[in-house]
């Protein structure tokens, strides 16, 4: 038999959940690109890389939400929209960081950069769940069942040492002058251990 939870939820009920998600999709991904565009750190050659990210993840959700509207029993939809939309909600906080970090008059960088990388751990945990349910939303076997609940644990664990223990994963922006040039270092650590710098010149983009 079905779950509680799979009975109770009906399709008047999905369309309305898939409808507030759409409107809050288009609205991130929408303050996503307008953060990125008015991005001083950025170029036009940052351009088909965001683009690129932002389409596929839109699709991801996009594709998610289809499915959850139509056949809501079925948690691969769910997880699907809540992979890509909680990646979405990264990359708009992470874009909103970088601009509060550069424009001393945009409050909340570092809550912002706090919430980019908190998401990421349910939003990989959903997508990994997804690939093991796909396509019945059930997994393959009984024995399968252990790592459902492993990667369900896995997340809830993530989660909470993100919140508590940011230095398991964080993210760092610093902004500075070298030579009278505004330059930025975006760096990334994973357990302590940096792992990614990202460096900046930081410039007023040309008048059209």
């Amino acid at each position: 038999p079905d779950p509680a939870w799979r009975r109770a939820v009906t399709e008047r009920t999905a369309r309305r959940i898939v409808t507030a998600l759409a409107a809050y999709l288009i609205v991130a991904l929408l303050a996503a690109i307008w953060l990125t565009a008015g991005d001083l750190t950025s170029s036009l050659g940052d351009a088909p890389f965001v683009a690129m990210l932002a389409g596929g993840l839109t699709t991801f959700a996009t594709i998610g939400l289809v499915i959850a509207a139509k056949a809501p029993q079925n948690p691969i939809g769910w997880l699907y929209a809540a992979g890509g939309i909680g990646m979405i909600t990264g990359l708009t906080a992470n874009e909103y960081a970088i601009r509060a970090s550069t424009n001393l008059d945009v409050p909340g960088a570092s809550y912002a950069q706090f919430l980019s990388a908190l998401v990421i751990v349910p939003s990989v945990g959903a997508l990994i769940l997804a690939l093991l349910l796909f396509p019945t939303g059930e997994p393959p076997s009984r024995r399968w069942r252990v790592v459902e609940v492993v990667i369900a644990a896995g997340t809830v664990a993530g989660i909470i040492s993100e919140a508590f223990v940011p230095s398991l994963f964080a993210a760092g922006l610093d902004v500075f002058v070298d030579n009278g040039v505004l330059r930025a270092e975006h760096a990334f650590w994973m357990f302590g251990f940096p792992f990614l710098t990202l460096h900046y010149r930081i410039a007023r983009k040309p008048a059209p």
